[in-house]
């Protein structure tokens, strides 16, 4: 059985939703809007909130057009493009 491991130092694409929420004028139904973030960069870090039982997982990603670091979730993470283990 092969398995990929995410490392620090793997390129990766991640995208998910930004919710915009906004109310509306017509009636007490919330309406929501929301754009898709797009982000490929180099994994810098990765943090669980427990060791060996993680509830909790973060990966910070540097994204190749420069700017702050990204804090993601795991699973919206779309594509390891290159770096990983096995």
């Amino acid at each position: 059985m092969n398995s990929t491991y995410l490392q620090k130092g793997a390129r990766v694409r991640a995208q998910w939703f930004e919710a915009n929420p906004m109310a509306s004028l017509a009636g007490a139904q919330m309406k929501v809007s929301a754009r898709q973030v797009t982000v490929t960069g180099k994994v810098t870090h990765i943090r669980g909130n427990d060791p060996l039982d993680p509830t909790s997982i973060r990966i910070w990603v540097q994204p190749d057009e420069g700017g702050e670091e990204v804090v993601i979730r795991p699973e919206w993470i779309r594509e390891v493009l290159d770096g990983a283990g096995s």
